[in-house]
């Protein structure tokens, strides 16, 4: 059976497997970009360039986030496979990184826009400061942001150590599913 673009309770469907590919590639990245960052003196060329980046590229993740949440919503999710608590497990951990997802986003955006600033999409598109003006919110903003990153990159690696598990130990099709294989 070809893959389709819909998820059907047996697979994902090519637009699920696409989004869950480019978020994760746009999550590490930009994950491994915060934390670099973070070091950078004034003088750096990346100070300016490292944070305008991230932010665009955040901006990115959001959009694709809501709609995969909303193709989520609207599409079949394919069984599960394993033990219930594997499955238990799964359900718990995915709702982990969407809930997470959605606050890294909110923060993201409260750290820049705390002094009433736009954020610039690649310099092509405003985000206006809608939030802005809340006692320390940079810095909590950015307190959050982080140590929310740092609790999701924990449950990447172990959703991929899962991942690995289901595929060479179970050798189930869980990793191939997401693959778009058989």
């Amino acid at each position: 059976m070809p893959l389709g673009l819909k998820n059907t309770k047996e697979r994902y469907g090519a637009v699920a497997i696409v989004l869950h590919w480019v978020m994760a590639v746009l999550i590490i990245a930009l994950f491994i970009l915060g934390v670099y960052m973070r070091g950078l003196p004034y003088v750096d060329p990346w100070y300016t360039t490292g944070p305008h980046l991230h932010k665009s590229f955040g901006i990115i993740l959001f959009v694709l986030l809501v709609v995969r949440t909303i193709w989520r919503r609207l599409n079949p999710k394919p069984v599960i496979e394993g033990p219930l608590w594997e499955q238990g497990t799964a359900r718990i951990v995915h709702a982990a990184f969407y809930v997470l997802l959605f606050i890294i986003a909110l923060n993201g955006y409260l750290i820049p826009t705390a002094d009433g600033s736009s954020i610039e999409l690649f310099n092509w598109l405003e985000v206006p400061a809608i939030i802005n003006g809340i006692d320390h919110q940079e810095d909590t903003a950015g307190v959050i942001h982080y140590k929310a990153a740092t609790i999701l990159m924990i449950l990447v690696i172990l959703h991929t150590l899962a991942a690995l598990k289901h595929h060479f130990l179970n050798k189930d099709s869980t990793l191939r599913n997401m693959l778009g294989i058989k």
